[in-house]
């Protein structure tokens, strides 16, 4: 139902030359499986996908190799749904709820892992 791999996020230099096809030839480099952009307010970033036994290694090579192109931000294990379920929003409020109760009344909670795919507008919901 999920699948557990190491992620590594990678956030370019503002002078940075860094692109997609770069990227790639850097995950080539270092074993990383794959590598994703993603474009926010906040600007992009790039997250490498490697074996979870290996996000160690591969975060080091990526560290070594990136030099001024971009830096290291975050480096964990993941366990990403194979198959989503989107709620609607009414749905999708109460499982944010029931997320946010978990973490905040069970101190021992270390991460909650779902396959929710939560509605992102009204024309999406699923109710």
């Amino acid at each position: 139902m999920f699948v557990r791999r190491g992620v590594v996020r990678v956030s370019p230099t503002e002078e940075s030359t860094l692109d997609k096809d770069r990227a790639e030839e850097l995950a080539i480099e270092c074993d990383a499986e794959d590598v994703e952009e993603f474009e926010t307010s906040e600007g992009n970033f790039f997250e490498f996908y490697c074996h979870h036994a290996h996000l160690m290694r591969v975060r080091g090579a990526l560290a070594k190799e990136l030099g001024e192109l971009g830096r290291v931000e975050a480096a964990e294990v993941r366990y990403d749904p194979q198959v989503t379920v989107r709620l609607g929003r009414k749905a999708g409020e109460a499982a944010r709820a029931l997320i946010e109760d978990i973490h905040d009344k069970v101190p021992q909670t270390l991460a909650v892992h779902h396959n929710i795919e939560f509605a992102k507008s009204a024309g999406q919901e699923a109710e």
